[in-house]
Order: C-alpha cells, then sequence, then structure tokens
C-alpha cells in the first residue's frame, strides 16, 4: 500500500505484463500523480533518496520483455516490490539501481 491504495483494489493485473507509459496512464486515472523523469543513455535525472519510484526494468522472467516494480527509497534500505513475489517459478527483483533501470517515474503524493 505504498501509494496509499491497497494492491487487491487497484483493479490492475500486476502480474500482466504492461509499459510503464500504461501503467502511468491508469494511476493518474485513479488519481495518482507520476512525474516522468528523463534518463538518455545512462545520463540525466537519478533515482533519489527519500522517493518513490516505478522503475521499469529487463524482465527475469521472458527474453526481451520489460516488467515494471516499485522501488522505495524512504527508507534507510531501498525496497523493492516486484508484482511477481510469491509467484511460483518467477524471478524476482530483490535490488534494483540506475543501470538496471531502463525507464522509471516518481510517484508524487
Amino acid at each position: 500500500m505504498a501509494i496509499g491504495i491497497d494492491v487487491h483494489e487497484m483493479g490492475w493485473p500486476l502480474e500482466a505484463e504492461f509499459s510503464i507509459q500504461d501503467f502511468g496512464v491508469y494511476l493518474v486515472g485513479q488519481g495518482v500523480w507520476l512525474r516522468p523523469c528523463i534518463r538518455i543513455g545512462g545520463f540525466g535525472e537519478h533515482l533519489e533518496p527519500n522517493r518513490l519510484y516505478i522503475v521499469s526494468v529487463p524482465s527475469l522472467n521472458d527474453m526481451a520483455g520489460a516488467h515494471c516494480v516499485l522501488l522505495d527509497k524512504r527508507r534507510d534500505w531501498p525496497q523493492v516490490i516486484d508484482p511477481h513475489m510469491g509467484r511460483d517459478g518467477k524471478r524476482v527483483y530483490s535490488y534494483v539501481d540506475e543501470s538496471i533501470a531502463l525507464d522509471f517515474c516518481e510517484l508524487l503524493e
């Protein structure tokens, strides 16, 4: 419930594949605002402390696929919330940094 909405009440199949843009449009429709972060070729904005992000990362389960995770950097140690957690046979991210991130948006509270 990092953004004030219980995962089960979101109405979005988090285990499904989606792009960060599609999920961003969905969240704005739910009243959750995002700030797209600009990063091109490894340069640009950084994943800053004390913020909450949706991060697009290479899929660990589908070749050439992408996957979104929630990255909570509001604590002493960043917490990654991967929608595949607890799903049999699925590999999950436990750590994400800028070297892995394909794209990211900051969730605004």
